[in-house]
């Protein structure tokens, strides 16, 4: 594995840390035009955004946590916003929520969005133009040439930092098996984690990576399958809840599916509106119909009633952690047991 050369940001342990890279970010977008020219800065933000004519923007500034937006850069007919994940996930709506006050602010300029991330997740709003950290890099890179040496200095630590974080990401969707603390340490905290051997796998404990390439893992594993996926995390630990049908049962709709977290496997119902929902919602003869259905089949042997919320499901364990399966043959099981609930869910339904 390629030993990481440590940086600045990394020697500071502020690699993993989205704010450094709003603030890191803005600085370099607002630097004074003795030193990085509104032609240069331009010509970045048209390759970052995809803007294919080579406008030029004046008198382009950069501010942090303006609305919620991580980074609103300004220009006098332009704005950029940038929402930046590279730990965690979108959560309630962002891009939805924090668009609409954005227009009523600049009512008189043109607006472009943009997501950031290093894993490549893809923004709830398709107003906003997905990027990556690695993208980034890319049209970072020819400002390193800056004249103004403590900048030149600073910047080429910066654009190395996030080398440093794509690489890392790429070696581990490239190889998971080399990663297992990855999938080992995700529900701890930092002080609980051991310090790792080899550098890389280090590199993901000091930025508490560990989540986000579970998600990014589970996504690669899913994102052929015809069904809906949702991939979110309990307890630092990634899940994805993979769905077959909808039914309806008194009123409320439920969502069917098959749910993979860890070396778990669930043959699960939940409420549509899982998160507003309440147990009460799963009656006893749901419960028994759900059971007689799944529940001693395909090694589906153990019921999980619900507990708070409208969730229930049957579950059984797998031989080895998902990280050490070939990929494929993951595919092939999971594809199993999804088959096995479309089979089964008339029957189920009969029983309703």
């Amino acid at each position: 594995m390629k030993v990481i050369k440590p940086t600045f940001f990394d020697a500071l342990n502020i690699a993993g840390a989205e704010r450094i890279h709003s603030q890191t970010i803005a600085w370099i977008f607002s630097l004074p035009d003795t030193i990085l020219s509104d032609k240069r800065k331009s010509k970045t933000l048209c390759k970052l955004f995809g803007i294919e004519t080579n406008q030029i923007f004046s008198n382009i500034k950069a501010d942090t946590e303006i609305g919620r937006i991580d980074i609103l850069i300004n220009s006098d007919n332009y704005q950029f916003a940038v929402e930046i994940k590279l730990t965690s996930s979108e959560h309630t709506e962002q891009t939805n929520r924090y668009e609409i006050p954005l227009k009523l602010r600049s009512t008189n300029k043109q607006i472009q969005y943009a997501f950031l991330t290093l894993t490549d997740e893809k923004a709830k709003n398709q107003n906003w133009k997905n990027i990556t950290f690695k993208e980034l890099k890319n049209c970072l890179e020819p400002l390193k040439d800056v004249e103004d040496e403590k900048v030149k200095i600073f910047l080429s630590e910066y654009i190395d930092t996030l080398d440093n974080l794509t690489s890392v990401f790429e070696k581990f969707l490239n190889n998971p098996c080399d990663f297992p603390n990855v999938f080992k340490d995700g529900n701890k905290s930092k002080h609980e984690k051991e310090t790792q051997k080899i550098d890389v796998l280090d590199y993901v404990r000091t930025n508490q990576l560990e989540t986000i390439f579970q998600k990014a893992f589970l996504h690669n594993l899913t994102k052929d399958f015809p069904c809906y996926v949702e991939i979110r995390e309990t307890r630092g630990v990634a899940l994805a809840q993979i769905v077959v049908d909808k039914f309806k049962y008194k009123d409320t709709q439920f969502d069917l599916g098959l749910q993979l977290q860890g070396k778990t496997l669930k043959i699960n119902l939940r409420g549509e509106d899982y998160g507003n929902s309440t147990k009460d919602l799963i009656d006893t003869h749901l419960t028994d119909c759900f059971e007689r259905t799944f529940r001693n089949q395909n090694t589906y042997r153990k019921l999980n009633n619900p507990k708070r919320k409208a969730y229930l499901s049957v579950s059984r364990r797998l031989p080895i952690e998902i990280y050490e399966f070939e990929k494929q043959v993951l595919i092939r099981l999971i594809n199993n047991d999804l088959k096995f609930i479309e089979e089964k869910r008339q029957d189920f339904y009969k029983l309703l």
